[in-house]
């Protein structure tokens, strides 16, 4: 049974956001309704949808503020502005952030249904044509982007502090990466607490690498952590 395509929709006027999520439900569309947007990102990380629909108007952070926060960690799920403000100025900064599409209130469901298909159809396209992005870790496969790693036929799904903690390493193999460049890339801040929630990380990483015993990431006290590959002996 195939996948519904799954839309992520941010708006906070409550009856306006139920009856277009109950249209699209009805169009096949997975909707996930958020009417206050403060969550935003933790539920995009979760849900992982096909496409986001955005209004830009909200009383806790706008539009804007959440497109530019998902385009930092993901270029290309498409983002449809739905939005009442109509000025040339705010559609160029819709799309300058990174949107697909802008489409100014008042419209029709079957407008909105068609742009949403259009911008999914480009861009199963974009991912399918293109060649996948991995990164070899001997015996393992590692793809940052769809956050997982392959050894054998065994994928091992990541999550997503996880797989933000194993990017940086791997893009510095057997080189130290400070601790504090760590935690202010994945936490935005070097606190104590952090620094304790880091140390869980690297133990689960661990486990997640422990079927090849060339691979170790290595603690160095006081300073970070070290991504090691072990070369192959031919004599073991």
């Amino acid at each position: 049974m195939s996948q519904l395509p799954k839309i992520l929709f941010i708006e906070d006027e409550e009856m306006l956001s139920l009856i277009i999520k109950d249209s699209l439900e009805a169009k096949g569309f997975d909707v996930k309704l958020l009417n206050q947007s403060l969550t935003y990102y933790e539920e995009f990380l979760a849900f992982k949808p096909h496409l986001i629909l955005l209004d830009i108007m909200m009383p806790d952070i706008n539009g804007y503020q959440i497109a530019e926060k998902i385009r930092e960690k993901d270029k290309v799920t498409p983002i449809i502005f739905l939005t009442a403000k109509v000025n040339s100025n705010d559609v160029l900064k819709a799309f300058e952030i990174g949107a697909n599409d802008y489409i100014k209130k008042p419209f029709t469901i079957d407008e909105l249904v068609a742009r949403i298909n259009v911008a999914i159809r480009n861009n199963r396209h974009l991912t399918t044509t293109q060649s996948p992005k991995y990164v070899v870790l001997n015996k393992y496969h590692y793809n940052y982007s769809e956050m997982y790693l392959m050894i054998n036929d065994l994928k091992i799904n990541i999550p997503y502090k996880e797989n933000e903690l194993l990017n940086n390493l791997v893009n510095s193999i057997n080189t130290i990466v400070p601790k504090q460049t760590i935690l202010k890339t994945i936490w935005d801040n070097d606190n104590q607490k952090n620094s304790k929630n880091l140390d869980v990380l690297i133990v689960k990483l661990r486990g997640y690498l422990k079927q090849d015993a060339s691979i170790k990431i290595l603690n160095v006290k006081g300073v970070g952590y070290k991504l090691t590959i072990v070369p192959f002996n031919a004599n073991n």
